[in-house]
């Protein structure tokens, strides 16, 4: 996914070019523009990403299944049977907690694979709930209105530092491999005068 990123997105507004920036077949065909925008690579893009930080297939939730252990990362996302799912990883530390509401409906079970090999302790609305481990995947009964967490049965939440989240403007240029976003020296807003590696 980097190496993609790093070669086709070009444009400042994440939009990928058809050819790379380096070699291009527009060129090579005697076309002078390199404009040749295309959609499809955004949209796969954000679909891996998603995959890699929450799945939900054959009503089973699972959090993290493809994020490399030195990449801390935090998401809300919907799953499959209307659950709302916040989830965090950091890094070395592995997932903190899985959180899940119901949205809407009535009461129905809610299976997780359980992320941590020492097993899972559940809370609902923060006082302790039950919940059945069947071949690692904790299963309860989830009813609307209520948030159950999951957490590691060796590391209660009491326990666990919070992080503080904020969000910046990113006002300064940011390269993402040999892609400027924010810059204005080259072609298309980018610049592409320093080294692939």
């Amino acid at each position: 996914m980097f190496q993609y990123i790093q070669y086709f997105q070009v444009y400042d507004q994440g939009l990928f070019n058809y050819y790379n920036v380096y070699g291009s077949k527009n060129l090579a065909c005697g076309n002078t523009e390199e404009d040749h925008p295309y959609l499809e690579a955004s949209g796969i893009m954000a679909t891996a990403v998603n995959e890699m930080l929450l799945q939900s297939y054959g009503s089973v939730i699972r959090v993290f299944p493809a994020v490399p252990q030195r990449w801390p990362a935090r998401f809300v996302l919907r799953a499959e049977g209307s659950f709302l799912v916040a989830s965090e990883h950091r890094g070395s530390q592995g997932v903190a907690y899985v959180a899940v509401q119901p949205l809407g409906g009535g009461p129905r079970v809610c299976r997780v694979v359980i992320p941590w090999t020492g097993g899972a302790r559940l809370t609902c609305n923060g006082q302790p709930s039950k919940s059945e481990n069947l071949n690692g995947v904790a299963v309860f009964t989830a009813e609307p209105g209520r948030v159950y967490v999951l957490s590691r049965e060796d590391k209660p939440l009491d326990g666990m530092p919070l992080v503080n989240v904020t969000f910046e403007t990113q006002y300064s240029p940011c390269r993402v491999g040999n892609v400027w976003f924010g810059n204005s020296d080259g072609p298309n807003n980018h610049t592409s005068t320093f080294p692939l590696w």
